[in-house]
């Protein structure tokens, strides 16, 4: 699934808010559009892996290690309601693990209008069922916050209150890191997007 025009936006708005905390980050990156097809031909032959799902954000940390961030734009649609289970995007950063991140994180990107109590009941119905199964994924809750052209990210806490500071998206470990297909997938986003070991 392709990433919606309003989660591109959010994806770029969080990119340049966390700019400042990592060597890089890049948005919505489609590993098809790099020719992947073509190299996985050419160097590991016909049976090759699908290139999905795109990466809404891929970051570098400082001793350039590979993180993506899979986002979900929760918001309210005509009739005021929330039409996306709590259980959205936790596909989508299962497969990511398939790209040999060191780690993958779903983030919540929830709307000003929804209430702190429909918040509170989706983040931790989404927790517990990624605590609960172990799932090799973090997980975050954020609030977006817009004033006139400004638009702020605010962390959930445990106790609903709000924090300034993102967390991290550097989590639980990606038990297929460096493990086969992934390492190669790894070392293909590498060379596509220019970026070094440490």
């Amino acid at each position: 699934m392709s990433v919606t025009k309003d989660e591109l936006k959010l994806a770029h708005l969080l990119a340049d808010q966390l700019r400042g905390d990592f060597k890089d980050v890049y948005v919505n990156v489609n590993l098809a559009s790099h020719r992947f097809y073509p190299y996985w031909q050419k160097w590991f032959g016909e049976l090759m892996p699908i290139a999905q799902p795109q990466i809404d954000m891929l970051l570098v940390d400082g001793r350039h290690q590979l993180l993506a961030v899979e986002l979900k734009y929760i918001r309210l649609d005509k009739k005021g309601q929330v039409n996306y289970p709590f259980y959205e995007g936790i596909g989508e950063a299962l497969a990511l693990l398939r790209f040999g991140f060191e780690c993958v994180s779903l983030w919540h990107c929830f709307d000003q209008e929804i209430s702190f109590d429909f918040v509170g009941r989706y983040k931790d119905s989404t927790s517990l069922l990624i605590g609960i199964l172990n799932l090799p994924i973090g997980y975050s809750a954020l609030h977006i916050v817009k004033s006139n052209e400004h638009t702020q990210f605010k962390e959930f806490l445990t106790d609903m209150s709000e924090s300034e500071r993102l967390s991290s998206p550097r989590g639980k470990s990606n038990p297929l890191h460096s493990k086969g297909d992934a390492k190669k997938m790894e070392d293909f986003l590498r060379n596509a997007l220019k970026i070094p070991e440490e």
